[in-house]
């Protein structure tokens, strides 16, 4: 047997997984928190960064979709000037996909979008019912909740099995 296939990273194939957590996820992160004997924790610490930071800028660009709806209805309401708005809603939609697209790919990408900017024109109507602000918020929270459901992180590529 080959170093490189005996090594933990190699061990997806023989994992079972959990609904929480791709493959052999699970696993590692129940070993970062384990305490050895001599009551040291494990030098496996970058990986749990790397896996919060995943996380966190994802819940961040989802949270900034919802953002930038309020914020560009408060510049086109505070400023009298409604493509103002416009370009405050095309800016944060950008910067919004540019993530999406590094982390996420291009399908989720597309459908964030997509939530998105319908969020955007399901307001208006929505507004007539219940307020311009409450709506905005409706839009904005609804915007978060689905654009974070829908880009988790790519799938972790199969390993190859040699025999």
């Amino acid at each position: 047997m080959r170093k490189a296939e005996s090594t933990a990273s190699n061990d997806v194939s023989r994992c079972g997984g959990c609904s929480i957590f791709p493959s052999c996820e699970a696993r590692r992160l129940q070993a970062l928190f384990a305490s050895r004997a001599d009551g040291s924790y494990s030098n496996d610490w970058p990986y749990l960064f790397r896996w919060l930071n995943v996380e966190v800028m994802r819940l961040f660009t989802s949270l900034l979709a919802g953002m930038t709806l309020a914020l560009g209805f408060g510049v086109a309401q505070i400023t009298g000037n409604r493509p103002a708005g416009g370009i405050v809603l095309v800016i944060g939609a950008a910067i919004c996909g540019y993530r999406w697209w590094h982390s996420a790919g291009r399908l989720p990408t597309f459908a964030s979008e997509f939530v998105f900017f319908a969020a955007f024109v399901a307001s208006h109507p929505l507004a007539k019912q219940i307020g311009a602000w409450p709506a905005v918020a409706v839009v904005g929270t609804a915007t978060v909740v689905v654009s974070f459901a829908l880009t988790g992180p790519r799938a972790p590529k199969a390993v190859e099995q040699r025999g």
